[in-house]
Order: C-alpha cells, then structure tokens, then sequence
C-alpha cells in the first residue's frame, strides 16, 4: 500500500471508531472484516482484538481476512 493510501486508510479507521464509539454501550462492540467481494466465505487468515478508543493506529497492520473486534 503507498504512503497516501496508508495514512487516508488509517483516518478513516480513527473516524469509523469515533462514530461507533458514540453509538456503542459499555461493554459492547463492532467488528470490521475485509476482503475482496467473493471471499467472504472462504477461511478467515487472523482475527485481531482491540480497545475502541486505546489503540496506536501506527502500531497496528490488518491483513486481507482478518477480522477486526473492537470492544468498548
């Protein structure tokens, strides 16, 4: 991924948490899943916890099939 799409994908995340971080109750959670249009189904390669609002966006990298959960 190049320097630009990196750092848009990375505001984007930081915004979709801010937005689901008003919406969400304690203890609850949302949880994000990417891959190509058709994979769906197949095998998940990962799956990654992380705290809503207490993470280092830098610090984290989210391959293709992960799944993402992040709790409030």
């Amino acid at each position: 991924m190049n320097p630009k799409t990196c750092a848009e994908s990375k505001k984007k995340l930081l915004e979709l948490c801010k937005i689901m971080d008003s919406h969400l109750g304690k203890g609850d959670f949302f949880e994000l899943y990417s891959c190509w249009v058709g994979e769906e189904a197949e095998k998940r390669d990962g799956e990654i916890t992380l705290r809503i609002n207490n993470f280092d966006i830098d610090q984290i990298e989210i391959p293709e099939k992960t799944l993402v959960r992040f709790e409030k």
